[in-house]
């Protein structure tokens, strides 16, 4: 899965959103305590009308938001691939 293209994040309001491989990536610009928050959402075969929450976390800015958030969605997508569920 290609996640690396800087150029495939945009900014909508104080969010920087991405879609990558199945993945919605997403970083809050607005930072709490002096850290970017990250949300990786996985819509890939979709068996109910809402994405998994596979993870989230913070760093110390929103590029260091971004590489988390990419890192993440790759992982995720090795562990689980073609969109396969926990338990599933």
């Amino acid at each position: 899965m290609q996640v690396r293209a800087a150029e495939d994040w945009n900014q909508q309001n104080d969010r920087l959103l991405a879609e990558k491989g199945g993945f919605t990536l997403i970083v809050h610009l607005h930072t709490v305590g002096g850290y970017a928050r990250f949300v990786v959402l996985d819509h890939r075969k979709r068996r109910v009308p809402c994405d998994l929450l596979v993870g989230s976390g913070t760093r110390e800015d929103a590029r260091a938001a971004k590489q988390a958030a990419e890192d993440m969605a790759i992982r995720v997508a090795m562990i689980h691939p073609r969109g396969r569920r926990f338990g599933t």
